[in-house]
Order: C-alpha cells, then sequence, then structure tokens
C-alpha cells in the first residue's frame, strides 16, 4: 500500500472516530484517491449501441481507468478509440440508452 493509500485511510479512521463520517458516507480508497459521492459522475443516456460517449471526469489529469457503479441494463462499459485526455474520457457502451454511474480514476 502506497504512502497516499495509508494517509487516505488514516483520515478516514479518524474523521469516523470522530463521528464525523463513516466508511458509509460514500468513502473509498480506490487507486490510491480517496473517494466520496462527488467523484461519482452519471451518464443519463450512453445513446445508440457501441457508440462513443463523452464523459468529462474532473480530474485535471489524463484518468488510468474507470469503475462502473451501475447501470440501469445489461450491457458492458468500455473504452472508446478517442484518446483520454485531461478533461474528457470517451467510453462506449454495448446497451442502448443505458444510465450508468462512474467513477473515473
Amino acid at each position: 500500500m502506497t504512502d497516499t493509500a495509508r494517509l487516505g485511510i488514516t483520515l478516514l479512521e479518524e474523521a469516523q472516530a470522530s463521528k464525523e463520517v463513516s466508511i458509509n458516507d460514500g468513502f473509498e480508497v480506490i487507486d490510491d484517491r480517496v473517494v466520496d459521492r462527488e467523484d461519482v459522475h452519471t451518464v443519463a443516456d450512453t445513446g445508440t449501441a457501441d457508440t462513443e460517449f463523452t464523459v468529462a471526469h474532473g480530474l485535471g489529469a489524463t484518468p488510468t481507468g474507470y469503475i462502473v457503479v451501475s447501470i440501469d441494463k445489461a450491457g458492458i462499459v468500455y473504452k472508446g478509440s478517442t484518446a483520454w485526455d485531461a478533461t474528457n474520457m470517451y467510453l462506449k457502451c454495448s446497451a442502448a440508452n443505458a444510465v450508468l454511474k462512474l467513477i473515473p480514476i
């Protein structure tokens, strides 16, 4: 575990001990980042199946991946052909018009 991950866990433990937050408040350490509910992005409609859509991730750096939190249809979310950058990531979904929630990492 890296120092960043240890720091995130320590901060969460301290906050939980002081009753400010609990693990159930939506905090998690993923890929050495403390993630909260504000990091979850909602895509209201993925559009036509297997067609690229854009997610403005807000990380300020090129993401290394993403975690699908939920999807309302049976489908697979996968990386599109356009290169990701510090502003946007480009994904596709095998299901048409899906609503999904994801965390860019």
